[in-house]
């Protein structure tokens, strides 16, 4: 029907008798080979438009020809004295590429990972275009060589997946790693890599075994093996494109307490990527390992090898002999919860308290400052709000404490009518609403007016709900809003209201922020510990569990955010951001270091209170999270969330 040569193609009876087999038939996990996989090699352009209902143009199909018969750029091999290479994952394998690269006599070999992962020369996360090219600023002169030794697959049986958890899996490996690849051969969004040099990226061997659990690791392997395979012919500008399929390496098993049998020495599967490297290949994967062993790898090595938590969804569960508890807690986000406050929200809704065997009643405040005020008066046990009322009440004398930290963060925009403040200028005078005087949203807000040098009138308004319904009737001008919120408002009031300022300007404007915690008093500390080490405990994992696992996030979110409706990609847009900032509370957030910059950003802004100054030992109730990571250990990142001392 396309007007092309039919030699080695198949009658469509054919192929179609295949899918009639394997409907009526008994196999399964099988795939018919409908034709000569090596033939038609030339199945071209023409054939796939029409295939696709598309029409080729004449033009493009012209300089696709000429483009096909012009000499083809070379790679160019320098001495590993003249060269230098970017290695983008600096765990396990990647650290020692960087050192056997370095032991060749590369000049030079930078690092980049995560923030808060391995130690690095850069922060990138695959996920972030905007970080990729940053390292083009960092790296003004290019390299000759990447290798990225990143991107993760979901472990697991076809079971556990649904249509968002799927499409994550390869979002976390073969589309974030291939687009890396793509960026950086074409030079046109991405220019860091020199002509003539290399990439080398990471696939697996799963793609090459046969398990149960690995439909998602095995299709993110496989297809970023069949994307060299291709990519790596004939690439521009003579960039050489290859892969390393690692097997489990013996350093990994050892440490995740596993057998070692059938691993292999991280050296071995490192000198593969060198050999990429150094080498003038194009278009290989090397296979660093038996395809078939070890067959067991099972999800204690892949929970480490990804630096997840040993549960993904429960705490440590308290003895089945203990009995349950009671706690109330008063809810200073009032009625509604958003990602703000998603750590003690999913401890409640994913089980981890429950898991604790509390049994928690959540009672609704008007914000921090009245949160506070319910525990102050017995009518609670413990508040969640933001720490300034906790630090004013213990000045004026009140035995009040932190007892964990939520966060560390703040994921909200600066939402305001259009009418009212077209421009940054146009805050001066401008009517802000918050909580109330001295609450967390009041506190975040001073921040920023104090980073622009302006001054606002402020509109006490109450809870998240309450200061909309004013941006909307236009009682007041702007008021920060949570992420969530902001996307779904500025998108349903596209004509009234606009995001001026977005949570990453607020965070560089603002980097140390107010963020929630769980507060009580010194009372309810000594009568009720086992409660206050339950509490601790389960708000770790909570947090541990957001940090580590989008899916988990994404599940939080739905459960808790029900006066918007986010997409799901702005869901995946909000975690990125928290978990590339480091918003989540991952160690407690109770280290000293931590509480002092919060106590004298307390006190910068509210100066009348300076000769007050609290205490740290008499502000913190610190002994409750120290307890808890005795007990599970400090979380992989505490870079960004240090242990308590």
């Amino acid at each position: 029907a396309g007007g092309h040569p039919t030699k080695n193609t198949v009658p469509r009876a054919v192929v179609a008798a295949m899918y009639v087999e394997s409907v009526l038939g008994t196999a399964t996990g099988k795939t018919w080979h409908g034709g000569d996989p090596g033939a038609p090699k030339a199945f071209g352009e023409e054939v796939f438009n029409h295939l696709h209902g598309k029409k080729t143009d004449a033009t493009a199909a012209a300089a696709a020809a000429a483009a096909a018969s012009a000499p083809v750029a070379k790679p160019i091999i320098k001495a590993p004295a003249e060269s230098t290479a970017l290695v983008i994952g600096n765990g396990n394998i990647g650290s020692e590429v960087v050192r056997q690269l370095r032991e060749k006599g590369f000049s030079k070999v930078h690092t980049a990972d995560i923030a808060g992962g391995a130690p690095a020369d850069f922060v990138c996360n695959m996920h972030d275009v905007s970080t990729l090219v940053a390292l083009e600023k960092s790296l003004p002169d290019g390299v000759d060589h990447v290798v990225i030794c990143a991107g993760h697959s979901t472990f697991g049986d076809i079971s556990r997946f649904d249509a968002t958890s799927w499409y994550e899996n390869f979002e976390n490996k073969l589309l974030c790693v291939s687009r890396a690849a793509v960026l950086l051969i074409n030079h046109k969004e991405l220019k860091l890599l020199k002509d003539g040099g290399s990439v080398t990226i990471t696939s697996g061997l799963a793609a090459r075994t046969t398990n149960k659990m690995w439909p998602a690791i095995s299709a993110n392997c496989a297809a970023l093996d069949a994307f060299v395979r291709c990519a790596g012919i004939d690439a521009p500008r003579g960039i050489r494109l290859n892969a390393v399929a690692p097997t489990t390496v013996t350093e990994t098993a050892e440490a995740a307490g596993q057998p070692t049998e059938n691993t292999v020495p991280r050296a071995v599967v490192a000198a593969m990527y060198v050999e990429s490297v150094v080498g003038e290949i194009t278009g290989k994967t090397w296979l660093g390992g038996d395809p078939g062993a070890p067959k067991a790898f099972g999800e204690e090595v892949f929970n480490h090898l990804h630096k997840k938590p040993k549960t993904a969804v429960v705490s440590l569960p308290s003895s089945p002999s203990a009995p349950r508890l009671k706690v109330r807690i008063s809810s200073g986000a009032g009625e509604t919860f958003g990602v703000d406050d998603i750590a003690v929200a999913a401890a409640t809704s994913l089980g981890m308290w429950e898991a604790e065997g509390l049994d928690v009643e959540w009672v609704p405040a008007r914000g921090g400052v009245k949160a506070l005020e319910c525990v102050l008066k017995g009518e609670v046990d413990v508040a969640y709000g933001t720490f300034a009322p906790v630090i004013a009440a213990r000045a004026r004398g009140e035995k009040s404490k932190v007892l964990a930290s939520m966060a560390r963060g703040l994921a909200q925009n600066l939402v305001v009518r259009k009418d009212k403040v077209p421009n940054v200028d146009a805050l001066r005078g401008a009517r802000w609403a918050v909580d109330g005087i001295g609450a967390l949203s009041h506190n975040m807000a001073s921040l920023v007016v104090e980073a622009l040098g302006t001054e606002v009138e402020w509109v006490v308004a109450g809870p998240p709900p309450e200061r909309i319904a004013q941006l909307l009737d236009g009682r007041c001008d702007c008021c920060l809003v949570r992420v969530e919120e902001a996307r779904a408002l500025t998108r349903e009031h596209a004509g009234t209201l606009t995001t001026l300022l977005g949570f990453g300007e607020l965070h560089k404007m603002v980097p140390k922020q107010p963020h929630g915690v769980l507060s009580t008093t010194e009372h309810f500390l000594a009568a009720s510990p086992e409660i206050c080490g339950r509490l601790a405990r389960g708000l770790v994992v909570t947090s541990r569990v957001l940090h580590d696992s989008r899916e988990m996030f994404h599940r939080a979110v739905r459960n808790h955010v029900q006066h918007v409706t986010p997409s799901d990609e702005e869901i995946r847009d909000i975690w990125l951001q928290e978990h590339s900032n480091g918003s989540f509370a991952v160690n407690g957030g109770m280290s000293r270091a931590h509480w002092s910059a919060n106590l004298d950003m307390y006190y910068k802004l509210n100066p009348s209170s300076a000769g007050q100054r609290v205490d740290l030992d008499d502000l913190l109730a610190s002994s409750f999270v120290k307890d808890a990571l005795k007990v599970l250990g400090t979380h992989h990142n505490s870079s960004f969330d240090a242990p308590v001392e």
